[in-house]
């Protein structure tokens, strides 16, 4: 559906307002909160005094949000001269146009400015990059211009789980050498030491697009959460994959090979029954106690299917299984026929056999969408499919739902800046490069007049949770980035300001590479490189004395250098340099010496901000310079 300023959706066409108050707090403003008709999905806008407003909104979309805003979106709204606006996290772009028009006339009111145009401002990360994409190119005169971010595409989901899932699977026994090799100072080539399987299952997730270096957090880019999660949905689209899986010739479960063999020896098929039931209470979800299990080396993904005295299938319940305790504490998710049929003696079946499906779906997913090469694994030397394909493109079918029915075109409506993560295995660095081809081709000559794609080095896809302070030495929060391209996309489509250019990088088999030298790199983010003795790597022994050299750069002459801080062992401990004002570059030395043998691995973070206001807390950009130091007896 495309949406312009003067239709009217008729499923979103009246907002009702409950309530207007004006409050102080996190900092003056006036909230107005109401709903669509025959609608549960509410709406919020928050608008800052007459005097504060400088005639724009920003408006922030993800699917299953709430529409209660953190509150330092409302104070960083506020200081940019923006009201706020956030609803109910939907489906596509048709609630949030409707809710941006709906604020745009009450702004007016508000702020007694009839004939005033409103710039509004679009942005979204992840499953929000696609409401915002499909928003940006389906739509005229509702935004003026959007800031999608960790940017999902047509083929993210579930082709960004998989791989990784099988990955952790078969590279597990190997996790310890393979982060040693692309942590700072390593040998950069995880592949040595591993064996032929080994080595291909790395491959066939590096080509598909996971960040080689990313493999440093082991445990989360070879985890299986995001898997399990949409586990339930990816069922009710392919509800005959699990047993072809099992049981039709081309896939792993029935290969006779390496691979075939250990996903047999990892699947669990076993029938008991519900020997106990713990109701709910306060935090503690429905548990029930099994009666016994086999030995069970990994209990993530088990469905646990209810069966009534007859044999009849009941549904799934899903849950946390301690193994130990032989108890499983269920997850909202599991069906509520199943849960209601749970009582003492009930037949259960625990198996994985879905769970370690999806682990290879990907390929049997060719892309029908054209420039996913990374699938091109998948093909043999004439372009067929090496595996059966299932009748649906599951990932396309997905976008195009959270798109609202959007195709990623590129051709966009209005001005776009995309932020991108170099770590982000969740939705993969190379993919923002696929649609930036996709805008290109679409505007052509236009292209650079209203796009702008900026990657942040050390940064993953944790927008709303940050980083924990035992990583911040080896990752960097990304929110002051989304700011900074807030206020530069509202100073290039309000004054014509040009905003920082494309990041330079380059694409090789799907893993991108970003420009080393900072005045060639471009875009927003500082550059930090840190050397220990000279090199990327120093070894020493117990109370030598090592000497730090950071260069700190920025490729944008715009903002400035605030802070810089640094950390000898890399456990998170920052400690201020003292930077007596705001700079553009520096170089930097420090000494320190070790009093106990170990590896470790020092690390200097730089801050710029993009007014070079050392007090603002808004539009903030982090960057890492990292090393390796190995201290002997």
């Amino acid at each position: 559906m495309y949406v312009t300023a003067d239709c009217v959706d008729p499923k979103y066409s009246t907002v009702i307002i409950d309530s207007e108050t004006d409050q102080a707090s996190p900092v003056v403003h006036h909230k107005v909160s109401g709903h669509f008709d025959n609608s549960s999905i509410i709406v919020n806008i928050y608008l800052p005094p007459k005097h504060r407003w400088e005639g724009r909104f920003f408006h922030y979309v993800y699917p299953t949000q709430s529409a209660d805003p953190i509150e330092e979106d409302i104070r960083f709204a506020i200081d940019s001269g923006a009201y706020w606006v956030q609803i109910t996290g939907t489906g596509g772009y048709r609630a949030d146009a409707a809710a941006a028009k709906f604020a745009r006339k009450f702004a007016a009111r508000y702020y007694h400015a009839p004939s005033r145009h409103i710039y509004g401002y679009l942005f979204g990360g992840s499953g929000g990059s696609y409401q915002t994409i499909g928003g940006i190119e389906n739509s005229r005169g509702i935004w003026d211009g959007a800031v999608a971010f960790i940017q999902g595409v047509p083929e993210s989901n579930p082709a960004d789980f998989s791989p990784r899932a099988l990955g952790g699977l078969v590279l597990r026994e190997k996790a310890a050498q393979i982060v040693d090799a692309v942590r700072p100072g390593g040998s950069g080539n995880p592949y040595v030491g591993l064996s032929a399987l080994e080595q291909s299952v790395l491959r066939e997730a590096s080509l598909m697009g996971v960040p080689l270096h990313s493999w440093e957090d082991f445990d989360r880019v070879g985890g299986t959460r995001s898997l399990r999660l949409l586990n339930s949905s990816y069922r009710g689209l392919d509800p005959t994959y699990k047993d072809d899986f099992w049981t039709l010739p081309g896939y792993v479960g029935t290969e006779e090979s390496e691979l075939g063999d250990l996903f047999r020896a990892a699947l669990v098929n076993y029938t008991t029954t519900v020997e106990k039931i713990i109701p709910s209470q306060g935090n503690h979800p429905l548990t029930i106690v099994l009666e016994d299990l086999p030995l069970i080396s990994d209990p993530l993904g088990m469905d646990l299917t209810i069966y009534d005295t007859l044999g009849t299938e009941l549904g799934i319940v899903w849950g946390t299984l301690d193994v130990e305790t032989r108890t499983v504490a269920l997850y909202n998710a599991s069906s509520s026929t199943a849960v209601s049929s749970l009582a003492e003696g009930v037949t259960v079946v625990v198996d994985n056999k879905h769970f370690l499906a999806m682990h290879t779906y990907h390929r049997h997913q060719l892309p029908l969408v054209s420039g996913f090469y990374s699938f091109d694994q998948f093909r043999d030397d004439a372009g067929d499919p090496l595996y059966p394909q299932r009748s649906i493109v599951l990932s396309e079918f997905l976008s195009r739902a959270a798109s609202g029915g959007g195709a990623h075109t590129g051709n966009i409506s209005s001005n776009v800046i995309v932020v991108d993560n170099m770590m982000d295995s969740d939705a993969y660095p190379w993919h923002a490069s696929w649609y930036r081809s996709q805008v290109q081709s679409s505007l052509g000559a236009s292209f650079d007049d209203k796009y702008r794609l900026w990657y942040n080095d050390n940064a993953n896809h944790d927008y709303d949770d940050g980083v924990p302070d035992y990583q911040a030495s080896q990752l960097v929060p990304f929110r002051g980035t989304i700011q900074y391209a807030l206020r530069e996309l509202a100073d290039w489509v309000e004054g014509g300001i040009l905003p920082a250019e494309n990041t330079n990088y380059t694409v090789n088999s799907a893993q991108v590479s970003l420009a080393r030298d900072p005045g060639e790199r471009h875009g927003i983010q500082p550059v930090a490189i840190l050397t220990v003795n000279g090199a990327a790597k120093a070894v020493a022994c117990v109370s030598d004395t090592i000497t730090f050299n950071a260069h700190v750069e920025i490729p944008a002459s715009t903002s400035k250098i605030v802070a810089i801080e640094y950390d000898f062992t890399g456990t998170g401990d920052l400690i201020p340099y003292p930077l007596a004002s705001p700079v553009t570059s520096i170089d930097i030395e420090l000494k320190t010496h070790y009093n106990a043998p170990g590896t470790y691995f020092p690390a200097v973070r730089v801050t710029s901000q993009r007014e070079g206001d050392t007090s603002s807390p808004f539009a903030k950009v982090m960057n890492l310079g990292r090393a390796r130091v190995v201290i002997q007896e």
